[in-house]
């Protein structure tokens, strides 16, 4: 069954992450470079028509610590607290269900779950 990849509009991530989506070359996907401060940035990409998301980390030194691409993606949020800022992004596949969670702030950490449903 085929569902909807909701995303937050670009005006709610700003206002949150304090970050601008770009749109990649072709035009299909929206790129936001995200600080990590000392632990480096990270890059996401999404696209909502094909419901897919690619998460990059780079550390300091250029170096890739973290390459993940996923399909099946049927929402993603962005939340600021006093305590940290994130985004989530949950997905759907079949029999599975997950969940991709960047934390931005304080520290930088990523966690992937997939659990069959």
């Amino acid at each position: 069954m085929h569902r909807e990849f909701t995303v937050p509009d670009d005006h709610e991530i700003l206002d949150t992450l304090g970050e601008w989506p770009e749109t990649d070359e072709d035009g299909s996907a929206r790129l936001l470079k995200l600080s990590g401060g000392e632990d480096g940035d990270v890059l996401l990409s999404y696209d909502s028509l094909s419901q897919s998301v690619r998460v990059r980390w780079i550390n300091p030194a250029g170096e890739k610590i973290l390459d993940l691409f996923r399909e099946g993606a049927i929402k993603m949020s962005v939340t600021a607290t006093a305590n940290n800022t994130s985004i989530t992004l949950d997905f759907s596949l079949g029999e599975c269900s997950g969940e991709i969670n960047i934390q931005i702030s304080p520290r930088l950490v990523i966690t992937d779950r997939i659990l069959l449903v």
